[in-house]
């Protein structure tokens, strides 16, 4: 299930389910075909790494911003459903 995003915020369902079934560096790899993705830093709480980026729509320059948590190797993403 691959499709174009133009906005991660309006399409946060159908990029939780690409995001179970492809590695944490496919899932950004496959961010960065329709935009421009930014690491923007990173942070451990209790042996959680958090990673933020933004990224910036090839569409309609539209930013949106997210965030992965890795655990033992696992990761979940985290979509916000407004723009901070």
């Amino acid at each position: 299930m691959k499709f174009p995003i133009t906005n991660i915020m309006l399409q946060r369902n159908e990029i939780y389910a690409l995001a179970k079934k492809l590695s944490k560096e496919e899932l950004l790899k496959w961010f960065s075909r329709f935009g421009k993705l930014n690491f923007e830093g990173e942070k451990v709480i209790d042996e959680v790494e958090i990673e933020y980026y933004s990224w910036i729509s090839d569409y309609d320059g539209a930013k949106c911003e997210f965030c992965i948590a890795d655990i033992d190797g696992e990761y979940t993403l985290n979509i916000p459903k407004m723009a901070s």
